[in-house]
Order: structure tokens, then sequence, then C-alpha cells
């Protein structure tokens, strides 16, 4: 039986498939877990989300290695010319900025 490398706090919440007995850290600057857990803003983070639930999905013997930033992070959206814009969260409202324009400040949507 493949023996997981983490301390037992973070240990796996599977037995490892025997042939995935390697163990393997994946790097990466964001992932994509839950829409609740705000730690990724797109492309990048589905993808690293992706491989983490296949690996469970697969009992493989990988962790996932990123950063939480104490911040928060933002959403990508799309401007209405078509541009990617950034909207990020701040105490009382969201900023929006693309490559066409400068900030614009809308009111928090409730909730």
């Amino acid at each position: 039986m493949a023996k997981s490398f983490l301390p037992t706090i973070f240990e796996h919440p599977y037995e490892i498939d025997p042939k995935y007995g390697k163990s393997v850290a994946y790097f990466s600057m964001e992932y994509a877990i839950d829409n609740s857990f705000k730690i990724y803003s797109g492309g990048l983070g589905y993808l690293s989300g992706s491989h983490m639930r296949s690996a469970h999905d697969l009992r493989q013997n990988l962790v996932g290695v990123g950063i939480l930033w104490s911040y928060g992070y933002y959403n990508q959206i799309r401007a209405e010319d078509g541009s990617m814009a950034t909207c990020v969260k701040t105490t009382r409202s969201w900023k929006i900025t693309t490559s066409n324009s400068s900030f614009m400040s809308a009111e928090r949507p409730s909730g």
C-alpha cells in the first residue's frame, strides 16, 4: 500500500491507490477547488483545480502547493467591447478596470 508523505494533520482523505505510490507536489499560483473558496481568477485556476479533483478521484498521492492571499482575489470578466477586465472586490464597492478604460466604481451587490 502506498503511504502519504504528508504530516498526519494533512493526510489524504482516502487510501492511496498502489499504482500511484510515488509522491508528487503540484505547484500553482491558484486553484479553483470550489467557488466559495475564491483563490483563483480564471484559466490557470480551473486547470489546477481540475487536476486536483482528478487526483482525488483516482486516489493519487498528490498535494497542491499554492498561495492563500490575505486580501482576497479578483474576478475576470468580459467588458462590453469584448476585452478582458478585472473586477476587484473592495470594502464598499467593486472596481473594474480594462485595458481600454480607467477605474470605474460600482456599488457592491448585496448578499
